[in-house]
């Protein structure tokens, strides 16, 4: 706003809340005289120096103490005054309107300064960051955030989070997160991350969502933090290929030592038993640094593989059962019941093969953590303009410090040997697929890994 027009919102504040003092002291003394209207002025000096500062609050306090004068001083309706206190009064009226308008306008310009600053912070910071209010309005965003969910900014504030009249993916699935957390602001926030092409290279967002919260515990707004984790991104991208270098550089003298191995194992060695022993020993070490070799392979290769996808008309039902036949026996042996629960639900566009291995992942890993005499249950419902797809189990539950991190790729938790990326390529899957992964769980009772796909 420019100076000008604030000196003239000012000067319209301190006429109004002055006139409005008047009108009111003038009704309160037909209806109930009192002996000195004058804090109904100075409650009308007050609001101009919280709105517009000390210069519109002076002008209020001047203003005001000549209609003070004018109408409730005798004689009235002219600015002589009769009696020395009336001059007092008018006096002392006068000193306090300024002392409280100067102190009122200090306490905003300090306000002001402090508010300035925390917005300067937000707008400074690498991360997109939007504040909501207790009912879900946005307050403040940056421009980082409205990059990533194109938006603009000046519609945008003083809006509904929810009705921000733009269609943009990572919005819609960012809406329906906040959702779910307005909603439960107890349970686990469901990892969404983002990515988008900013500054001139890809940039991969996390959203972290905080509950703003006053001294004794009651919320006053939301603060939703899309936290760049680029770096981390790069991070991952180096290891992988590491990861494919090693590899590569080992299969090439492995199939040279197996071809070696081979060949001596078929030699006439009978008479040198020991020798024969060596040589049976070397080949199994041989066929575990293959194994080895062709598990880095696989890791190198999994995000890429995750990513990609073939579009088909799949049914989920029959996804489901195929998949659901595959662990009964290893289930039968476990000694845990494989249950499912298949209500009709719409067809989805997508790579049966790729959802395949996110239910494979799920079952598997509830498999591996349900103790015998367990069961695990696996349930498809439609769920509005979405199919929802569960797997629970009874086994015994994820911390709440571990639920946070349980889709990051290389997380600890997973049982030794693992390579901690199960998870991680279910959600690459399902976020491929324009769905959402969540988890609800509770120790001691189990866990349930939920899927959104759109139909």
């Amino acid at each position: 706003m420019s100076a000008r027009r604030r000196a003239l919102r000012g000067a319209l504040l301190a006429v109004g809340s002055v006139a409005s003092a008047g009108g009111i002291a003038a009704a309160v003394m037909r209806v109930a005289p009192l002996p000195d209207p004058a804090m109904i002025f100075l409650v009308a000096v007050l609001i101009t120096a919280a709105g517009s500062g000390l210069w519109p609050s002076v002008a209020a306090a001047l203003l005001a103490s000549a209609v003070y004068d004018y109408y409730f001083v005798a004689p009235y309706h002219t600015f002589a005054v009769a009696a020395r206190e009336d001059s007092l009064a008018i006096t002392a009226f006068l000193g306090a309107a300024l002392l409280a308008s100067q102190l009122t306008a200090r306490a905003r310009a300090e306000a002001e300064a402090a508010l300035a600053k925390t917005e300067s912070v937000i707008e400074s910071s690498e991360d997109g960051i939007v504040v909501l209010d207790p009912g879900g309005a946005v307050v403040h965003v940056n421009e980082v955030a409205c990059a990533i969910l194109d938006i603009d900014r000046g519609p945008a504030l003083g809006r509904p989070f929810s009705e921000l009249g733009t269609t943009q993916p990572h919005y819609l699935r960012l809406r329906s997160a906040v959702a779910s957390f307005l909603a439960d602001p107890e349970g686990t926030p469901e990892a969404i991350e983002i990515a988008r092409f900013l500054r001139g290279r890809d940039h991969f967002f996390m959203l972290r969502p905080t509950r703003l919260r006053t001294a004794d515990g009651a919320a006053i707004g939301l603060v939703l933090t899309l936290q760049d984790v680029t770096y981390l991104r790069d991070q991952e991208g180096r290891r992988e290929q590491l990861v494919a270098t090693l590899s590569h550089e080992l299969r090439t003298p492995l199939t040279s030592l197996r071809m070696a191995g081979d060949l001596l194992a078929r030699a006439d060695l009978a008479k040198h038993s020991e020798i024969r022993s060596l040589i049976d020993a070397a080949r199994e070490d041989i066929s575990r640094l293959e194994d080895v070799a062709q598990r880095l392979l696989e890791l190198s290769r999994s995000r890429a593989m995750a990513i990609g996808i073939e579009r088909e008309k799949i049914s989920m039902r029959e996804l489901v059962l195929r998949n659901a036949r595959i662990f009964e026996l290893q289930a039968r042996e476990a000694g845990v019941v494989l249950e499912t629960e298949l209500a009709d639900a719409a067809p989805i566009t997508g790579d049966a093969t790729k959802l395949g291995w996110a239910l494979s992942n799920l079952i598997g890993n509830a498999l591996r953590y349900t103790p015998r005499g367990g069961a695990i249950r696996i349930a498809l419902a439609a769920a509005g303009d979405a199919v929802r797809l569960s797997v629970q189990d009874s086994g015994p539950g994820i911390p709440r410090d571990q639920r946070e991190r349980i889709f990051a790729r290389f997380a600890q938790g997973e049982e030794p040997g693992a390579a901690g990326l199960g998870l991680s390529i279910v959600r690459d899957v399902v976020q491929a697929h324009g769905g959402r992964i969540y988890l609800e769980s509770e120790v001691g009772r189990g866990s349930r890994f939920t899927i959104e796909l759109p139909v």
